[in-house]
C-alpha cells in the first residue's frame, strides 16, 4: 500500500498537505530495507508481539497529544476523488509544523519543524504517550517517534502528521475519524501481507 503526502501550502507557522492513496504500486523497497524490519530491531526501546508490526512499542514520542473537544465523524466514505495526476485517490488533508528546506541548509528547530521529504515505511505501533495504537513512520532522518495522530491546530504537532479536513485556515476538523480510518486501511494492508509506505513530497 502506497500513501502520498503532497505539501500544498508552506506557511510560516504550519504546513498543509493532501494525503492520497497510490493506485499504481511503486517499486519495491531499496536493497537492505528488509533488515530494518527485523523483530529485534527497533527505534528506541521496544518489543514485538506475535503479530509483528502491531506489537512494536515505541518509547520516544513527538506530538502534542490528543486534542480535546468534539469532533463529529464524517458521513463520507473517505475517497473523495482523484488527484490531479489521475493515478491516486484523495483521502484527507494533513497539518504539520513549519517546512524547512533541509537540502539547502535549512535547520531543524525541535518541535517546530516538519520532517524531510522522502519515502518511509509505516507501522502500527503502541504509543505510550497517546495510550493507543498509532501509525509510526520508520527511520525518519534526524527525527524519532514520528506518528500520524489526531489534532486540530499547529500546536498539536511537534513534527508529527495530523490528519483531518482543512476547512478552516491553519486548522483541521474530524481528525479522530481520519486517524481511525487510516489505521483501518493500514491494518487491512498488513493483514493482506502488504507493506505500507508514505511518500512525503
Amino acid at each position: 500500500m502506497e500513501l502520498i503526502l503532497k505539501r500544498i501550502a508552506k506557511k510560516k507557522g504550519y504546513t498543509v498537505g493532501r494525503l492520497y492513496e497510490q493506485a499504481t504500486p511503486l517499486p519495491s523497497s531499496p536493497e537492505g530495507e528488509e533488515e530494518s524490519l527485523s523483530p529485534t530491531h527497533s527505534q528506541g526501546e521496544g518489543e514485538v508481539s506475535p503479530r509483528g508490526d502491531w506489537g512494536r512499542r515505541e518509547s520516544t514520542e513527538c506530538g502534542f497529544g490528543p486534542t480535546k473537544g468534539s469532533e463529529s465523524p464524517l458521513a463520507t466514505e473517505g475517497r473523495q476523488g482523484e488527484s490531479p495526476q489521475g493515478e491516486s485517490l484523495y483521502l484527507c488533508d494533513t497539518l504539520e509544523p513549519t517546512w524547512r528546506d533541509y537540502k539547502n541548509g535549512g535547520r531543524k528547530i525541535p518541535g517546530r519543524s516538519a520532517i524531510p521529504e522522502g519515502r518511509y515505511l509505516v507501522l502500527i505501533t503502541w504509543s505510550p504517550k497517546f495510550r493507543q495504537w498509532l501509525p509510526l513512520l520508520w527511520n525518519v532522518p534526524k527525527f524519532s517517534g514520528i506518528r500520524i495522530h489526531a489534532g486540530n491546530k499547529p500546536e498539536d504537532t511537534e513534527g508529527c502528521i495530523l490528519v483531518g479536513k482543512n476547512q478552516q485556515v491553519g486548522r483541521l476538523i474530524d481528525s479522530r475519524f481520519w486517524v481511525q480510518r487510516l489505521k483501518q486501511e493500514i491494518s487491512d494492508a498488513h493483514e493482506r501481507g502488504e507493506k505500507v509506505y508514505l511518500t512525503v513530497k
